[in-house]
């Protein structure tokens, strides 16, 4: 007599209640981590976007990054912040090798919800936490709003009126030597070169950014403008390391 092995059919129900505990899984990782981006940004004075990227390249431990969160404030007064920071500082200035740059078009000419922007600005310098930043389109208002915030950095502006550029450098690591304004004598839109030289770990170095003139239509005074900080950059002696950056709305033809 021959036996016929059977595989009896998966039930139905069975399969859906294996489906929904996945999905009850997933709603649940989803709360959780939106539990977390609410507690970082409440602890960091971010918002939920800076939060959310921070943890995600964390492995969403927000235990394990303790340390890092008490560096990350900008919107403490001077004192707390310089104090907050030590920790960071102390760490990277084991590694004199290497330091860290932005640059960045923070837009400041949309003037829609200014103030919750300038504060997303603050949010991912205080998350990256750069020895030197570069800004361009900087306006009065993202000035007042960084120099009453970003009590680690020594903040010096290519201008104080209409829109300009702006360096921001790292305390205590980033001294300040010498700087200048280098005005575009052709420019109608008030652009310049801000030149910095400063020393980092013993290094001197020439910093300069700037916001070259803007549209299609001002290319040739673009060149121009180009030019002079090519003359600028190879004025600085050999010795010196020259680093420019920023908004140079340079065109491929160009």
């Amino acid at each position: 007599m021959e036996l016929e092995a059977r595989t009896e059919p998966r039930s139905p129900r069975a399969g859906r209640g294996e489906e929904e505990e996945g999905e009850d899984e997933e709603l649940r990782l989803a709360k959780r981590r939106k539990v977390l981006c609410s507690e970082f940004a409440a602890v960091t004075s971010s918002d939920e976007a800076v939060a959310s990227g921070f943890l995600a390249g964390n492995g969403w431990h927000l235990e394990s990054d303790s340390a890092n969160l008490q560096c990350i404030d900008l919107t403490a007064d001077d004192t707390a912040s310089n104090t907050s920071s030590s920790g960071a500082d102390s760490k990277q200035q084991d590694d004199d090798s290497s330091f860290s740059l932005i640059t960045w078009n923070i837009d400041g000419l949309d003037l829609g919800n200014l103030q919750e922007r300038a504060r997303g600005v603050c949010s991912y310098l205080a998350l990256y936490s750069p020895d030197v930043v570069f800004l361009q389109e900087v306006i009065p208002p993202y000035l007042c709003i960084l120099q009453r915030r970003a009590g680690g950095y020594t903040i010096i502006p290519g201008n104080v009126d209409g829109y300009f550029t702006a360096m921001l450098l790292k305390k205590p690591r980033v001294k300040v030597l010498k700087q200048e304004i280098i005005r575009f004598p052709t420019t109608s839109m008030m652009r310049n070169l801000l030149i910095v030289h400063v020393n980092i770990s013993g290094n001197e170095l020439c910093l300069m950014t700037s916001h070259l003139e803007s549209t299609r239509d001002h290319s040739k005074e673009r060149m121009k403008q180009l030019q002079i900080v090519l003359n600028k950059m190879q004025e600085e002696s050999e010795s010196t390391t020259v680093i420019f950056g920023g908004d140079t709305n340079l065109r491929d033809s160009e």
